[in-house]
């Protein structure tokens, strides 16, 4: 020996075999070797003995290993030793030689995988190293003990997995422990606690700012604000995807790309560029989506937005790929809907969302639906509430139903701007007045003054804004002009209501024998000969008490004209009343005037004194202008 020799155990390991078994077949055994205190370098010879007794006097060998020309760097060595089919259940005793030496003591070999003692030769000896500690097998263990066995650290400090030499996951103490699992590149923020990243990344990494976050993978992903206060924005969540952002507090991203859910509990399911920034709001999908409103939400299409508290968006976008923003639809007003289409706006956007709720937009293109409760079922470029609330279009194209519960259910460029006017299709007809009805037709026309009037269809019918209750069956060019009339053309001269036919009733009540007029509302509406305009006539009257059974009845017919000045209204003969009933009768009576003063046709009757007595007239009139 060269000098005093020491070999100090540095680790005994067990290899090919479980830890359980009765017998282990090689060994690797690791130590260092010294000559006076200074480590050996260089080759030696080894040879390794079994023993069943720490002294190998009184005991005897079991097997032996070697021997061996080990090469020493700095004094350290490994020596796989095989010993064959050695019982390690019992105490077992490994005896060493050196260059020849038999070191003094012997070392004991137990089935844990750790060396126990240090040898010595002559001043040389073991030096106890440690118990043998528990581990875990690459098997499995089994009769553990949960919260006594476990695997990671007892003090203050992070707890890493690596593999192929990076780390594949890491867990933070704290209050409760961060979980990073995945890319190197993921992290939680300082401060934030019970956060997880469950993997996913590889440059650009997954971040969770905020306590209780999560993000389940993809790449470049955030949960959390940027504030710096890691409770401000709890529990938000990303689901996947990549650059998707939840910044409010319990605020989900499901993936997706570049989408960000802001709001407190809003919610982006996927797509690219969505961003759902107030409380509750939600884009399940699509292009670039924005609900701005509380409770809003999207559920896909391209650059669609809800800008108002519970507005909602079904689908559908933009309309001119250049102009995407712009032609994309639009709630601008609490509870405003559009379920589909393009470029369609429910509300206006005029700085105050409560102004018109519950506007709805079915789909089509370029519609808007402009007031309260208004509604457009699709279309083209129909408008609906402009000026008053529950306004409906049914669809077509450049429809309006502007004032309140106006309708217009189809069609193109028909106009209802009366108060619950009512246009059913055609094609530019106008509903003007209050309660007016066009059932369809072309270029109908009902003036805005004109209360209950009708047009049912036909070509360029008007009813005049005199013409209260006036109806016009069909036909072309009828013009109603007199407070009841239905009238009815197959064409006109040169506009509409100089080649007509009408018939009118007019009403009132005697109960004395003065001369009473009648009238087309019962109580002042003439009938009145236009400027210009010639009328033939038939009259047939009825008068009946109405407290007996007596009544009576005149027939007339005549002609009135009124001068293109209007200065002069007359009859062209006698337009005298006959009974129908009777031959002759004394008491009750008509007649009839020509008025210059309002140029009117005047019907008069006269009764009984004390008997009450109502009147009835109806007039049918062929009627021509031109004079």
């Amino acid at each position: 020996m060269r000098g005093i020799v020491r070999l100090a155990v540095v680790g005994l390991f067990l290899c090919f075999a479980p830890l359980h078994a009765a017998v282990i077949t090689t060994i690797t055994y690791q130590g260092q070797l010294q000559d006076g205190g200074t480590p050996v370098n260089g080759n030696v010879g080894m040879f390794f003995e079994l023993h069943d007794d720490p002294d190998p006097t009184s005991g005897s060998k079991v097997a032996d290993s070697g021997p061996f020309t080990v090469n020493v760097s700095d004094g350290l060595f490994e020596v796989p030793l095989d010993f064959g089919d050695v019982n390690f259940t019992v105490a077992r005793h490994l005896r060493i030689r050196v260059d020849g030496t038999w070191l003094a003591d012997t070392q004991e070999i137990t089935s844990v995988p750790i060396a126990q003692y240090a040898l010595g030769a002559g001043g040389v000896y073991w030096s106890d190293v440690s118990g043998a500690p528990d581990f875990w097998r690459l098997g499995g263990n089994s009769g553990t003990t949960p919260g006594s066995n476990f695997i990671g650290t007892n003090d203050n400090t992070p707890f890493e997995v690596h593999v192929d030499g990076d780390r594949a996951l890491r867990i933070e103490p704290g209050d409760g422990p961060n979980f990073i699992a995945g890319s190197r590149a993921n992290r939680v923020t300082d401060g934030a606690v019970s956060a997880s990243v469950a993997g996913g990344a590889y440059i650009d990494g997954n971040i969770v700012r905020d306590d209780f976050g999560t993000v389940a993978g993809g790449a470049a992903n955030v949960a959390g604000s940027e504030d710096g206060d890691p409770n401000s924005s709890r529990a938000a969540a990303v689901g996947g995807g990549e650059d998707n952002i939840a910044s409010g507090s319990r605020a989900t991203v499901g993936g997706g790309h570049f989408n960000t859910a802001s709001g407190l509990n809003a919610t982006v399911g996927g797509g690219h560029g969505n961003v759902a920034s107030q409380s509750y709001s939600t884009v399940a999908g699509g292009f670039e989506g924005t609900v701005d409103g509380f409770y809003g939400a999207i559920g896909g299409g391209s650059h669609n937005s809800v800008l108002a508290w519970f507005g909602s968006i079904g689908g559908g976008g933009w309309t001119d790929n250049a102009n995407r923003d712009a032609t994309a639809n639009k709630v601008h007003d609490q509870y405003g809907t559009i379920a589909g289409g393009g470029n369609n706006r429910a509300g206006v956007d005029d700085g105050d969302s409560s102004a018109q709720q519950f506007a709805t937009i079915g789909g089509g293109s370029g519609n808007s639906a402009e007031n309260t409760g208004v509604t457009i079922a699709g279309g083209i470029n129909n408008q609906a509430g402009g000026l008053g609330q529950g306004a409906t279009v049914g669809g077509g194209e450049s429809n309006t139903a502007s004032n309140s519960y106006a309708i217009v259910s189809g069609g193109i460029s028909n106009t209802a701007t009366g108060n619950r006017a009512t246009i059913g299709g055609g094609e530019s007809n106008f509903s003007q007045g209050f309660r007016g009805f066009i059932g369809g037709g072309y270029s109908n026309d009902i003036g805005s003054g004109a209360q209950h009037a009708t047009i049912s269809g036909g070509r360029e019918n008007v009813v005049e804004n005199s013409a209260d209750g006036g109806t016009i069956p069909g036909g072309e060019g009828a013009r109603a002009t007199r407070y009841g009339e239905q009238a009815y053309a197959s064409g006109y001269f040169t506009q509409p209501g100089d080649a007509q036919a009408s018939n009118l009733v007019l009403r009132n009540t005697t109960s004395d024998t003065a001369w009473t007029e009648l009238f087309l509302d019962g109580s002042g509406e003439r009938l009145k000969v236009d400027l210009g305009r010639a009328v033939a006539f038939e009259i047939l009257i009825i008068g009946k008490d109405v407290d007996s059974d007596t009544a009576h009845a005149w027939k007339s017919s005549g002609l009135i004209f009124t001068n293109s000045s209007g200065t002069a209204t007359q009859f062209w003969g006698d337009p005298n009343a006959n009974l129908v009933d009777l031959d002759s009768f004394s008491g009750w009576d008509v007649r009839f005037q020509a008025d210059g003063t309002t140029n009117a046709l005047l019907i008069e009757v006269t009764g009984d004194a004390g008997t009450n007595v109502r009147w009835v007239a109806r007039v049918e009139t062929v009627e021509v202008a031109g004079l």
